[in-house]
């Protein structure tokens, strides 16, 4: 196993042992550890490890599909919207893109100018 991802000896069997002890932590009485085969172990192993990560990007997508649905008025003059880029302002222009969905994908648009268009959005521009 060492050898395989170059980690020496030592470490990769305190690696092994640190997992079992997670997984055996976690998994107390709901599921026998030494009952499931390697690809259960592992696909559980990365459950647990990868479950922060997890989280964040189902909520990541659940506001990028929310974003999807508002819509941006027809006939928007982004030259005259305070707090946006340059550069957003000009690709916006450009693009005239339907939703803030859209918008977000657009390269030269940031996060920053998403969250600008918003508010003007939500104040009624």
């Amino acid at each position: 196993l060492g050898n395989m991802f170059g980690i020496d000896e030592s470490n990769a069997y305190r690696w092994v042992i640190w997992t079992e002890s997670i997984l055996s932590i976690a998994f107390d009485g709901i599921v026998d550890i030494q009952l499931l085969d390697e690809t259960s172990e592992m696909q559980l192993e990365v459950m647990i490890k990868y479950e922060g990560y997890i989280e964040k990007e189902k909520k990541d997508a659940e506001r990028l599909a929310k974003l999807e649905k508002v819509k941006i008025p027809e006939g928007i003059s982004y030259a005259s919207l305070d707090g946006l880029r340059l550069e957003a302002r000009q690709k916006l222009d450009l693009v005239h893109p339907h939703t803030i969905g859209q918008a977000s994908r657009i390269s030269g648009v940031n996060p920053t100018d998403i969250e600008m268009l918003l508010l003007h959005i939500k104040k009624g521009i």
